[in-house]
């Protein structure tokens, strides 16, 4: 499950099924909702397939993962247990960074300069040949865990290095760096016909806060481009779904409309958004809630399409604080920001306590604290969020 997905699992076990959860660190929210709770790293194969055949779960109807970025281990799962689901070839490409966006290239979907590389030579060469500011990304790894940006010829050999060391299998993608407004796609697509559930805009205006990391601070529904750059884009990733043969299953799409009007698809695999995005979120902003259909799926089920109908459009935004070499000096209680209007949830990401340090800010740590905030505008939302965030009950000594 991707970071706060678990508060979705009652709405599953709701569903009159058997629940078997797999994770790392199990919560008390899945504790109380599934019938069993396992302990396992869920991006290792090996590791879930030992702790079900030790509980003695020799049956499952469908596997699924709750914005966890693990689309592999679910496929391989899905056959081990003859139950429905993408092909695993299909989400090994998804996954592979390498290899999904060699089959958008070749499909004549719009991809950055992009160079593939097993070594610190190779990288650097590549560097070369796509040219600076450049992205290095692991080829298989999530929510942007190793990915740097290289602007200097003098860090770039530590930086690949860094790159290189976070890869499990080995290469990293060297890619122009490009610049434009991002976004989140994800929905449904049923025998090829495709249903958008979530089109926000993804908050990048701190992206480059902590160099060379990016920090994406947020996401806000409903998206500000017109109908004519929604129309562009949901075409551009239904061709890119085409591209890689995913026919039917719950998708998450990244999404860069560039400052020179193309479309970059950044990511796209056979799951559904973390961080809430694609289950609270979307039912708050459209009424939509991705959670049954993706169910559904798992079980092989036809999704009612008309259940992916928005039912309204309201503004959302989730914005973040991230962690920054801090000292926690003081905390206090929440409960006073949670029921002012506009608020749906505010929460720690890291539980503060006095005396604690606090990391500095780095992909796929988790932040300080979130606030998902609602109106009827959007302007309205950003700005009970931000008035959240800023009444923090919290004081923290800042980084020397």
């Amino acid at each position: 499950m991707g970071a706060g997905m678990d508060r979705s699992l009652p709405e599953i076990a709701n569903m009159g099924l058997s629940l078997h959860v797999v994770m790392k660190h199990p919560s008390p929210i899945a504790i109380t909702a599934a019938n069993t709770v396992l302990v396992a790293d869920p991006d290792d194969h090996a590791e879930v397939s030992a702790v079900l055949h030790h509980a003695g779960i020799t049956h499952l109807d469908g596997v699924l993962s709750l914005g966890e970025d693990n689309t592999s281990v679910i496929a391989r799962l899905a056959r081990e247990y003859h139950c429905p689901g993408v092909d695993e070839r299909v989400a090994w490409n998804c996954t592979r960074k390498d290899r999904r966006i060699t089959l958008l290239a070749a499909a004549g979907l719009d991809t950055p300069r992009y160079v593939v590389a097993d070594s610190e030579e190779r990288a650097l060469q590549a560097l070369h040949q796509v040219g600076l500011p450049a992205v290095v990304k692991p080829c298989d790894r999530s929510e942007s865990i190793g990915v740097v940006k290289v602007q200097e010829w003098t860090q770039a050999p530590a930086q690949v290095r860094q790159a290189l060391a976070q890869s499990v299998a080995g290469p990293v993608v060297v890619e122009s760096f490009l610049t434009g407004s991002e976004h989140t796609v994800t929905g449904v697509v049923q025998d090829d016909m495709l249903h958008v559930v979530v089109f926000s805009d993804r908050e990048y205006t701190t992206k480059e806060q902590f160099p060379p990391f990016f920090f994406e601070a947020g996401d806000t529904f409903p998206t500000a481009l017109d109908a004519t750059e929604v129309t562009r884009i949901t075409d551009t990733v239904r061709d890119g779904l085409k591209s890689l043969e995913l026919h039917s299953a719950i998708f998450n799409c990244d999404v860069l409309r560039t400052d020179d009007d193309r479309i970059v698809l950044l990511e796209l695999t056979c799951r559904m958004a973390g961080a809430r995005i694609p289950t609270e979120l979307a039912s708050l902003a459209s009424g939509v809630n991705i959670v049954r259909p993706a169910v559904e799926l798992s079980l092989g089920r036809t999704v009612d399409a008309t259940a992916l109908v928005p039912t309204r459009n309201r503004a959302v935004v989730q914005r973040y604080v991230p962690t920054n070499n801090q000292t926690v000096q003081w905390c206090g209680s929440l409960a006073e920001i949670s029921r002012r209007d506009g608020i749906y949830d505010v929460y720690w990401g890291v539980q503060p306590v006095p005396g604690q340090p606090l990391p500095p800010s780095r992909p796929g740590q988790g932040v300080l604290a979130g606030v998902i905030a609602h109106a009827d505008a959007i302007a309205k939302a950003e700005a009970i969020a931000a008035a959240a965030i800023a009444d923090l009950p919290l004081v923290l000594t800042p980084p020397d």
